[in-house]
Parts: structure tokens; C-alpha cells; sequence
């Protein structure tokens, strides 16, 4: 579950602090967000003085019984304030309690439907407003005069898809990487045992009788990580992600040289041009990472797909800088 799933089944009173705004070098980007409760720090917003202070003015907005419910606060990140970074954050503090409208909607979403919300906030003292994508992109959200304060948030924001194509060890080690991150994760496999041994509830598992099934599965503009117990398998899926070439981000094939020469040839035989067949990650994952044990292999693979990520801008949330209403065309 993302920040805003795992909030709603927090009792309040507590205090959510936002990264806002940022302006040079920073230790998060903004949308880095944490909660304070009156015992517990959940997240972190960069650690470092910035993050004490907050957890500081958090927790004496929390003990407050001052009608002022949201705060924004400016912080710069010089030696004077122990901090060398050089740049400028902004944080928001809302204190949030069991009449806290847009939280009560929160609390009452199934799971299902928190892809379909976004929470509207500003530069002042009014609390975040929860609306529907459905109104929001009907423009029934009035801007005001502050417009350029205004941004969004979706709830649940387009993720990235990682199809990752059989379930076995280094399959599950990817998953344990990548699984923290804001990524839409599916794992398809032929054989129900494997796919039962995943247990993050956030992965898709998909079981399925042959590569052809699998592949029409696959939607378009998806990360393809084909690494399955069988050659033939791995064969097969390889062929139809690369006749699909154009509509895939990323295509990588766990393997060693001498398999990608010899896919290649039968590539070749069949048909496939080499324009398809250089859009072919093999062996997947970045050669600065070395060694054969599922975990390396599984960290040298989520090394290279964050950088592919990165380069595609469709980094996960953490890295991504919020929307602002101002300018959106909605």
C-alpha cells in the first residue's frame, strides 16, 4: 500500500508533514512526506535537523488545541541551521483528527478506489479537499486567485508496469527491491507453487498454461523482465516481446552471453529484424553489479530499471515533483 492507503488506517490525531516546495540542492524532492503521531514517526522527509525541527513544531501542533490546523514553514539548509545542503524546503503541517473532512472520505475508500481521488492543497490555512479524478478533470474544483499555490495530488499516481515473466529465486528478489517503490509490479508464471511463494500484497500474480496466454496479458508500454525456469519458455516470451518491440518500454532477458548469441541466430531465422533484436537487454542488468546469487542478480537488474525509469521520466513517486493546478489543462 502507498503513503495515503497506509494513512487511512491510522486513528488521529496526528500530524502529516509534506515536502512542498523545494529550491536548490535538498535532501528529498518534494511530495516526501511523513506522519507524527504522539508517539510514533512514520516516513521521513530527509532526516537531518530539517526532519527534527519538523517532528518538533509537529508534535507542539499536535499538543495545540488552537483553531490553526495547517502550517507551512520555510527552512534554509545552511550551516547557521546545522544543515550544508545549501538549498530551501517548505513544509506543510496539517493536523488531522477525526473531524477532518477529507480525511473521514479517506478512511471510508475501499482500496479499489483510491486510483480514482486526488487531494487538492494550498499555501494557506484550509485544509486538503479530497475529489473525485472524475470532477477534478470536469473542472468542478473553482480555482481562486492563489492558483499558482494550488497543486494536486492523485491518491494513487500512473505507476510505472514491471511485468515480470516467471517467479522463481531471482524473481522474488526483484520483488523484494522494487516493492517499496510506487511501481504497478504483476508476475506472471506457469507454475501456481512459485507464484504462491510472493507474499508482497502490492504484486499482481498471474498463473497461466503458456508463453502465448502470458504475453496477450502484457499491456502496452509495460517493463518486461523475461526470466522463467524454462529456455523455451524464455525463447518464446523473447520472440513476442521483441514483435512487440514498439509498444514495450524496456525488454531484458536473464541469460548469459552464450544464450543471447544463441537466441539471436534463431531470432534471426525466424525473422526478426536486428532493429527488434537490438532493443534486447541480455544479460539484463548493469555489469557494474557482479555476481551469480539471486540477490545480486536481482540488484544489478533494479540498478538498470531505475535508470531506465529515469530516462523515460516515469520515475517512481519519490523522485517526482508534484503538479501544480496552474498548470494543468483540465
Amino acid at each position: 500500500m502507498n503513503f495515503w492507503q497506509n494513512l487511512s488506517v491510522i486513528e488521529p490525531p496526528f500530524v502529516v508533514v509534506k515536502v512542498e516546495k523545494t529550491n536548490g540542492s535538498t535532501p528529498r524532492a518534494s511530495d516526501a512526506k511523513m506522519v507524527i503521531t504522539h508517539d510514533d514517526v512514520l516516513g521521513t522527509i530527509g532526516g537531518g535537523n530539517m526532519e527534527y525541527q519538523a517532528i518538533s513544531l509537529a508534535q507542539n501542533l499536535l499538543k495545540s488545541s488552537q483553531d490553526k490546523i495547517v502550517d507551512w514553514q520555510t527552512f534554509p539548509l545552511i550551516p547557521r541551521f546545522d544543515q550544508c545542503c545549501g538549498g530551501r524546503v517548505q513544509l506543510s503541517f496539517e493536523k488531522v483528527t477525526q473531524q477532518t473532512l477529507w480525511f473521514q472520505k479517506l478512511k471510508n475508500l475501499s482500496l479499489n478506489d483510491f486510483k480514482d481521488y486526488v487531494l487538492i492543497h494550498q499555501n494557506n490555512n484550509i485544509p486538503r479537499t479530497l475529489i473525485t479524478l472524475e470532477d477534478f478533470n470536469k473542472n468542478r474544483f473553482v480555482h481562486n486567485s492563489t492558483a499558482q499555490n494550488q497543486f494536486f495530488e492523485p491518491l494513487i499516481p500512473v505507476q510505472p508496469k514491471i511485468i515480470i515473466l516467471g517467479a522463481g529465486h531471482v524473481a522474488r528478489s526483484l520483488i523484494h527491491h522494487l516493492t517499496p517503490l510506487e511501481l504497478d509490479i504483476s508476475c506472471y508464471d506457469t507454475r501456481a507453487c512459485e507464484l504462491n511463494k510472493i507474499k508482497q500484497p502490492n504484486v499482481k500474480k498471474k498463473l497461466f498454461d503458456d508463453a502465448q496466454s502470458m504475453m496477450n496479458a502484457v499491456p502496452n508500454h509495460s517493463y518486461c523482465l523475461i526470466m522463467t525456469h524454462s529456455h523455451r519458455l524464455d525463447f518464446e516470451l523473447t520472440k513476442s516481446c521483441l514483435v512487440r518491440a514498439g509498444l514495450l518500454k524496456f525488454i531484458g532477458l536473464i541469460g548469459s552471453k552464450a544464450k543471447k548469441h544463441r537466441f539471436v541466430q534463431q531470432l534471426i531465422n525466424l525473422g526478426i529484424s536486428k532493429e527488434e533484436i537490438s532493443k534486447l537487454e541480455c544479460p539484463v542488468g548493469t555489469p557494474n553489479i557482479q555476481g551469480k546469487t539471486p540477490e545480486l542478480i536481482a540488484l544489478s537488474i533494479t540498478y538498470q530499471l531505475l535508470e531506465k525509469l529515469q530516462q523515460d521520466s516515469l520515475r517512481p513517486k519519490d523522485f517526482k515533483e508534484p503538479y501544480y493546478v496552474s498548470e494543468l489543462s483540465v
